[in-house]
């Protein structure tokens, strides 16, 4: 009995030590689910709407991201079964907040792949994420209604 029990107790550790070694091999490969706007070159932060309570939106980098060439990618995802879609807008020196082509997206964990093209050539804007209903649009940033954010370096 003691050597069936130490042969299933080895097998145990083996499928252990491969979970863990997986595990550490899929962290260093794949790029944080929080990292998207720039704060200058070569620097990605966190990018995520919280309202009432609960992060709604979030948004991962794309190729390209924060590597000074005036073209901001990523991924927008709907965090939220709320019946609300989310967007992703910017706003450029002489031009208003305008919705990012392919930066809109319905539907709890689905994601939608967005770009942004400096329009000015400084690779400046601001940015703010939206949630929306067929009754209300509300948009923000972090966990301020109404607040956006700089992206710069992109």
């Amino acid at each position: 009995m003691n050597h069936r029990l130490r042969r299933l107790a080895a097998r145990f550790l083996a499928l252990s030590l491969l979970a863990a070694t997986l595990f550490a091999v899929n962290s260093l490969v794949s790029p944080s689910p929080a990292e998207a706007r720039c704060i200058g070159q070569g620097n990605p932060v966190t990018s995520w709407f919280a309202w009432n309570g609960a992060q709604r939106v979030s948004e991962t980098p794309g190729a390209g991201t924060c590597n000074g060439n005036n073209i901001y990618t990523g991924v927008l995802k709907d965090t939220r079964a709320d019946g609300y879609c989310v967007s992703v807008w910017f706003k450029e020196t002489g031009i208003d907040w305008t919705q990012a082509p392919g930066g809109y997206v319905c539907g709890y964990g689905n994601t939608s792949t967005f770009q942004w093209e400096d329009l000015n050539g400084n690779s400046t804007v601001y940015q703010q994420f939206c949630i929306e209903s067929s009754s209300a649009i509300i948009c923000g940033w972090g966990n301020n209604t109404g607040g956006y954010a700089t992206n710069s370096g992109y």
